[in-house]
């Protein structure tokens, strides 16, 4: 009997242990979904914002009063919330943060009170927005900021070859290349000949191997085949201004390229419909700003030695400026160097590319090690003669940051002989016999602009292979610009600068039009 009844009680107790682990289990659960449900609902309160601000660029000034419904309370309050679409039980809340030493959002002043003023986070605002569900709630505050041609490791207006690569001989049919190829996608860019030819406008395709690591944006949509990989983790926005077709449901902001099948991975977080982003057409406004010792005229020559730097009128394949010396020292104060035009009546073709010893034209060409804070602004091209790179080309190090911006192209030097290129409306390689002079595993730390063109290597379709192209920055460019082809030419490894999220070259350009962006999310 003592045995049956030690037997039942433990029977007993183990039932009881079972069910208060299931029930444990099952509190756990529903608190790891509740918790879930609020980080979800505080990135829909994220998500709302930011809505509404693309869609109305002053609504963070209007504070508390924009228009209802909404949920957007100032610091300390989350008295107006609203419920996720589509769910129940969740709701958000929206907190204004105000700039530091300020107390509230004030619509009256909105800048003074919104629109922090220094610091590294210095132009931007902050929102909080926290998630509610069951008892849980969440808090993510998104910080904005205007848009930035440095917010990308890439960025074009337009997925399509710059016309000048098309070997047009005919100043007409360039022109009209140039017409037809400024056209989007979506615009129609495809749908017809270049007038006066029988050739379309040349689509170029991210393929399987590339890898874009960082963030992206297109003002175009993208031409994809096979798998390449768009962005390191969702952290970086891969963005396009390109929307669903109505009339195409292939095209989602990218579309398969000719001939092939597109099955991206996007790592990043992949948005449509982003605002476009357009550089003024030239960057005279820092010639304004140069102080008058760093402004030159004529092709110059600029070799960069930590802080120091030397220019040289003469630029004769990689001297070290050693020939024309027109300056020696450091770099200047506000950190701006203008090279504008003179005389400068060449056309540029990246296959009868010379390199002259003296031109009127307002090129720079540049290569070194720096460590200080400067921007290289070229009436005409940037060409990069040699790496370029802060503190050492053999690992990303110090705190120097570098701007490269010419109204036309940035050049990468690549002297190959060429024939005289045939006539006709097309072109094919003519490649010269002499042997190239070459630029082998080319290293680049730099934020790039070129403006009206193209990031392109000269005579990128003759020679052999040049190793990899290493770029830490970001690239920013009109037309896409061909560093190689098959396999001549470089291999591209695109790398973000993580810096460029808040810091920036001594007075980069910015877009005509400011859209703003979230810049930074974090917990809390």
């Amino acid at each position: 009997m003592i045995t049956t009844i030690l037997g039942t009680t433990l029977i007993t107790l183990l039932v009881l242990v079972a069910v208060t682990a299931v029930n444990g289990d099952v509190h756990q659960t529903t608190n790891d979904l509740a918790h879930k449900q609020a980080f979800e609902a505080a990135k829909a309160g994220i998500d709302d914002y930011a809505f509404h601000l693309h869609a109305n660029g002053n609504y963070w000034g209007l504070c508390t009063t924009v228009p209802a419904p909404n949920a957007v309370n100032q610091q300390g309050s989350t008295t107006k919330r609203r419920p996720v679409p589509g769910s129940k039980e969740a709701t958000y809340a929206i907190e204004l943060l105000p700039a530091e030493g300020q107390s509230s959002c004030d619509p009256n002043h909105p800048t003074t009170s919104m629109i922090e003023t220094s610091g590294a986070m210095k132009g931007t605002f902050r929102i909080r927005s926290t998630g509610f569900a069951e008892k849980t709630s969440v808090s993510i505050t998104a910080t904005f900021k205007t848009a930035s041609f440095l917010d990308y490791v890439y960025f074009t207006q337009l997925e399509t070859l710059d016309p000048v690569t098309f070997g047009f001989t005919d100043p007409t049919l360039l022109e009209n290349a140039y017409k037809q190829c400024n056209l989007t996608r979506q615009q129609g860019r495809y749908e017809q000949n270049i007038p006066g030819t029988e050739q379309k406008c040349e689509e170029i395709v991210f393929k399987g191997g590339d890898a874009i690591n960082g963030p992206l944006h297109s003002n175009d949509a993208l031409a994809i085949c096979e798998s390449p990989t768009f962005g390191r983790t969702s952290l970086d926005v891969i963005e396009t201004s390109a929307i669903q077709s109505p009339t195409n449901p292939a095209l989602k902001g990218w579309y398969s390229g000719a001939g092939c099948t597109g099955n991206p991975t996007f790592k990043g977080t992949y948005v449509t419909g982003a605002a476009t982003l357009v550089p003024p057409s030239t960057n005279d406004q820092l010639e304004n700003i140069t102080e008058a010792p760093f402004r030159f005229t004529g092709q110059v020559q600029i070799c960069l030695s930590g802080g120091s730097m030397k220019v040289a009128s003469v630029s004769v394949k990689n001297k070290e400026c050693s020939e024309g010396l027109l300056y020696s020292g450091p770099i200047p104060a506000n950190g701006l160097v203008y090279v504008s035009n003179g005389s400068c009546p060449v056309s540029y073709s990246p296959f009868t590319a010379t390199y002259a010893t003296t031109s009127g034209c307002g090129n720079v060409y540049v290569h070194g090690n720096y460590s200080g804070q400067l921007t290289i602004a070229a009436d005409n091209d940037i060409v990069i003669d040699g790496s370029v790179c802060r503190e050492s080309c053999s690992a990303e190090s110090g705190s120097g940051m570098l701007g490269l911006i010419a109204n036309n192209f940035v050049r990468v030097y690549h002297d190959y002989p060429s024939e005289k290129l045939p006539t006709g409306t097309s072109r094919t390689p003519n490649c010269g016999n002499s042997s190239e002079s070459k630029l082998t595993n080319l290293t680049i730390d730099a934020a790039i602009l070129s403006i009206n063109h193209s990031f392109i290597v000269d005579h990128y379709d003759c020679g052999s292979s040049l190793g990899t192209l290493t770029v830490h920055g970001a690239i920013s460019q009109k037309f896409r610009g061909p560093v190689g082809r098959g396999t001549i030419g470089y291999t591209k490894s695109y790398n973000y600068d993580d810096r460029l999220k808040y810091l920036e070259p001594p007075n980069f350009i910015e877009p005509e039009k400011l859209p703003w962006v979230i810049g930074r999310e974090t917990i809390g």
